[in-house]
């Protein structure tokens, strides 16, 4: 089985927080267009109050990194992503201009987390992460959801 890794930019506070788990089965559901053996998990990357502005005022935009397969059609890729885009806005009430969708091939997504990774101070990169897999399992058991910030401390 294929395993997928969705990485979901939101707002801090914002309305994904009362639907994660209705988001969570419509990132799967779409997935059933480009493989209908696959498992899917979503990790919610918070962007705190007052980081994200767009046209000039606070920004209310979600961002979707979706890894799908390299050898994906185009036809099939512009479906799931409308899939997507649709369910979203459906769950959330958003507009069409406040959901992004990239869906990016598997190994361009690997070599993204991987100039991510480097945002991270070298020497202090281990700690970091098993704190923040530590942090994100606590967030799992609390919340139900893993997430992290998006300001990573270097």
């Amino acid at each position: 089985m294929k395993k997928y890794q969705v990485m979901a930019s939101v707002h801090e506070g914002g309305v994904w927080e009362s639907c994660f788990k209705e988001l969570q089965i419509a990132i799967e559901n779409a997935y059933g267009l480009v493989d209908s053996h696959v498992s899917v998990s979503v990790i919610w990357q918070r962007i705190p109050a007052g980081q994200a502005f767009l046209a000039g005022g606070p920004s209310t935009t979600s961002t979707l990194l979706l890894p799908v397969p390299s050898d994906i059609q185009q036809k099939n890729r512009e479906q799931f992503m409308h899939a997507i885009c649709q369910d979203w806005m459906k769950v959330t009430g958003c507009s069409v201009n406040e959901i992004i969708a990239n869906a990016m091939n598997e190994e361009m997504v690997a070599k993204y987390m991987q100039l991510s990774r480097g945002r991270l101070n070298k020497r202090k990169a281990k700690s970091h992460f098993v704190l923040m897999s530590l942090a994100a399992l606590l967030k799992k058991w609390f919340r139900g959801y893993t997430s992290f910030s998006v300001n990573l401390k270097s």
